[in-house]
């Protein structure tokens, strides 16, 4: 059974959220957003679609906060006098995140306009940069960096 595209309903280490899957090519190549949160910054993802497997596998990154060092005595933006900007605050990598998964659906074998739910599930694995400080359901430690999730969607075939 193919991929299909458009919005998932997402979970992610008990967290909702929604993966969208904008598109996936001939060749398995796969792009899309991730949201890990409702309300939680849009990231773009980039992967594959194995369809003989029907494994899927991307990775997204989680940008750095974009914070700026403030000058304590006027509480403004320090600026930099070369390029008259602001002086960005020195951050840690951008945290990658890979996630992997499997395609079935409920029931395995639906009746002609039988409504069924499509679910991929697997596991995330998150480095331990520590470069995402927010709300992410995902926080790596060397005593945990592996994480669970899951995502369905319904139709009727």
């Amino acid at each position: 059974m193919p991929l299909k595209n458009g919005n998932w309903d997402l979970n992610i280490n008990g967290t909702v959220g929604t993966l969208a899957i904008d598109a996936v090519g001939a060749d398995g190549t796969l792009v899309g957003r991730l949201f890990e949160f409702v309300g939680g910054p849009e990231l773009s993802i980039a992967g594959f679609w194995n369809e003989v497997a029907q494994s899927i596998s991307f990775h997204t990154m989680i940008p750095d906060s974009g914070a700026v060092i403030i000058d304590p005595s006027t509480g403004q933006p320090l600026i930099d006098p070369n390029t008259g900007g602001a002086i960005p605050m020195p951050q840690p990598p951008s945290e990658f995140r890979s996630y992997r998964g499997y395609l079935f659906s409920t029931p395995p074998r639906p009746s002609p306009g039988q409504d069924i739910t499509l679910t991929l599930t697997g596991e995330v694995q998150a480095d331990a940069s520590g470069g995402a400080a927010n709300a992410s359901p995902i926080s790596a430690s060397s005593r945990r960096n592996v994480f669970g999730w899951f995502a369905q969607m319904n139709e009727v075939i």
